[in-house]
Formats: structure tokens, sequence, C-alpha cells
């Protein structure tokens, strides 16, 4: 489901296929699409902005043992591709080689339709180039383990290329190519996450919270 179609008051609903998880990780799922909302904004068009370097900052510095970082990867696919489909099936191989991953056909589905519907209504076709982002968010099962599951997170930015040429008969011939900057990750996520908040700092030790009980108290009495 991509995550630029739907409000951040929506993100129970990010993952559409929540179904094909264990129970016990649903629940798992919707808490890490909350987690990745907070990690970037929505532009006045309604497109989500992804902010990755906050995002894998918090999942690398963490130190819960519900949520890891297994692969990562960045790729630029820029021999430039006559079609969307070719440039789809492009972006599909970056994603199973570098991920590690073998993607289902609803899965690529879905991707194939984002890349032919952000084209379609995201970009404004004239000469030059023009490009539009725009995430994935993919929860999956891990074989038949009921206790973790995988989530892939995806941005991807398109770009065409339009050029007009007029030939000596007056004629005008259009020619388009299609290219892409493609970020992901790929997280295994315990049934357990989001039970406990994720944050970048530790918690204080009980002795140092006591301390501070204390200063507490002797300030308050001293206000009496």
């Amino acid at each position: 489901m991509s995550l630029s179609d739907l409000p951040t008051s929506h993100s129970d609903r990010l993952f559409d296929d929540t179904d094909q998880l264990p129970q016990n990780c649903q629940l798992a799922a919707r808490h890490f699409a909350k987690f990745v909302l907070r990690h970037g904004e929505f532009d006045k068009e309604g497109r989500f902005q992804l902010n990755w370097q906050t995002l894998d900052a918090a999942i690398r510095s963490s130190s819960s043992k519900d949520v890891m970082l297994d692969r990562y990867c960045t790729a630029t696919i820029t021999e430039p591709k006559k079609t969307l489909g070719s440039l789809s099936r492009q972006i599909i191989e970056v994603l199973s080689s570098d991920l590690r991953v073998n993607l289902s056909i609803p899965e690529t589905d879905v991707l194939t339709e984002k890349v032919t519907s952000t084209f379609n209504e995201k970009i404004e076709f004239k000469a030059g180039v023009v490009s539009a982002e725009f995430s994935i968010l993919y929860a999956r099962p891990i074989g038949n383990d009921p206790n973790y599951m995988q989530s892939l997170v995806v941005t991807i930015v398109l770009s065409t290329t339009m050029t007009q040429t007029q030939n000596w008969f007056g004629y005008t011939a259009t020619k388009q190519y299609f290219c892409a900057n493609v970020k992901a990750m790929k997280v295994t996520l315990s049934k357990d996450f989001g039970r406990a908040a994720i944050t970048n700092e530790k918690s204080l030790p009980p002795f140092h919270l006591a301390f501070l009980f204390f200063i507490f108290l002797f300030v308050i009495l001293n206000l009496v």
C-alpha cells in the first residue's frame, strides 16, 4: 500500500494485506506503519515525503530487540526505458536482487500500478525533465514463523525526459524516456514491536530516577 495515498490518521490501514500475516504480527505491522509515518510528512499535494536519514538512524540506534535492519539498498536506473512496464520490471529486479526477496505477484502488481499512476496523475508532461516521488510499505510473513514478519520500505523517484523535434515537413515527433532512483530497506519485526516506545535515548537507570525524584521533592518542600 502506498504511503502517499493515506493521511496520517489512517496509518492503521497502510497495510492492505495484513490478513496474510500471522495473527500475532498484525498489531506489530500497524505499529511499524505509524513508526514510519513519524519519519516524514505530507506535502501540500498529499504526497508522503519520507525522511530516510532519520528513519535509518532510529532503527540502527534502537536498543529494542523487536526491530532489526536486515538489508539496505540504493540504486539508480540510468539507462532510459522506453515504457513504464520495462521500468517497473527493472525496479522489481533491483529490489529482488539487493534486498534478497522474492516479491509475490500482488506485491509486484502494487508497484507497477503505482509507477503508472504516478506518471499519469502526478507528472505534467512537458518538454525537458520532470520527476515525482512515492513510497510503498510492504508487510510480509516469514515462512510459517508465527512470531516474526518482514517489512519492506521502498521510495522511488521517477523521472521522465521528453524531447520534441520537428522535421522538414512540419511534423512534430515526441520521444519520452523513463528513469528511476530507488531506495529501500528490509526490516525484520517481532510480534512485540511497538509495545514499548522506540526512542534514540536509553532509559535512565533506577538510581538516576531516584535522584531526580529527591531533587523534585526538595524543590517542592522549599516552595511550601
